[in-house]
């Protein structure tokens, strides 16, 4: 009996694909995978355009199958029975019903990342910022059967006497807190739990990604330099307020050191 692809599914775990006719199913190394022949279960040639195969006879059935990759198999979880090598394979198709085979390169995973900027003179004193997280997708249906949200708020940041705008790193930092909470332990009085349903989901971070400094080659600078055996102690530097970066030094395994 041929079977329909909506019908059933089965989950091939490939290494490579055999394209060449004639391989048997036991020849198949651990992996690969070929497209076989019901009448003699050798591998049919699969071309490199878009046809399918020709060489599949009428009324044969095809069967997708791949090498096992175990050397000895258990045949129906009984011990008297094992010590083959059987290949996995796939219910019988009708050749009819192949009419493409392709194959597609897997992704690497990467976060959805999002950027909340707001300008010095957008948050007015008196006015309440919101910001609202949707978090929408397999991963929130499976863990919630629905697509999740939240709203957070600057609500109780107030400006002093002469002050027109909020602080907007402030708006946005009691937003993010209310959201996804601070990281603290929960025995701290200032910790800050989060939205349950956003916090499994959303993480604070740097959207353009953390920037490692690996090697720096000095170029203009003179000669005479050397790398000596003591190490820099970890040292933070911090610009005034409003201008310039942050930057955290939190690692130096040597230093310059100058001949004289």
């Amino acid at each position: 009996m041929a079977y329909f692809n909506h019908a059933f599914n089965k989950t091939f775990v490939v290494s490579s694909v055999e394209k060449q006719a004639g391989t048997a199913t036991s020849a198949l190394t651990a992996g690969e995978l070929a497209l076989v022949g019901g009448s003699d279960w050798k591998s049919v040639a699969i071309p490199g355009g878009a046809a399918a195969p020709a060489t599949l006879t009428a009324g044969e059935l095809a069967y997708i199958v791949q090498g096992s990759f175990y050397s000895k198999d258990t045949i129906g979880n009984n011990p008297g029975h094992g010590g083959y090598k059987e290949s996995v394979k796939s219910k019988g198709i009708n050749p009819r019903y192949i009419t493409e085979m392709w194959k597609s390169s897997c992704s690497v995973a990467s976060n959805a990342t999002a950027k909340l900027c707001l300008a010095s003179d957008c948050a007015p004193c008196g006015k309440t910022q919101f910001m609202r997280i949707d978090v929408k997708g397999s991963p929130a249906l499976r863990f919630l059967n629905h697509n999740a949200y939240a709203i957070a708020d600057s609500a109780n940041i107030c400006c002093v006497d002469g002050q027109e705008y909020l602080d907007a790193g402030l708006v946005i930092a009691t937003m993010a807190e209310m959201a996804i909470g601070n990281g603290l332990p929960k025995s701290d009085p200032g910790y800050v739990a989060g939205d349950p349903l956003i916090t499994p989901f959303v993480g604070e971070g740097d959207p353009d990604g953390a920037k490692t400094i690996t090697a720096i080659t000095a170029a203009g600078v003179g000669t005479g330099y050397s790398v000596g055996a003591a190490a820099l102690k970890t040292v933070a530097v911090s610009p005034s307020a409003g201008v310039g970066l942050t930057v955290v030094v939190t690692a130096i395994t040597a230093v310059a050191s100058i001949y004289t």
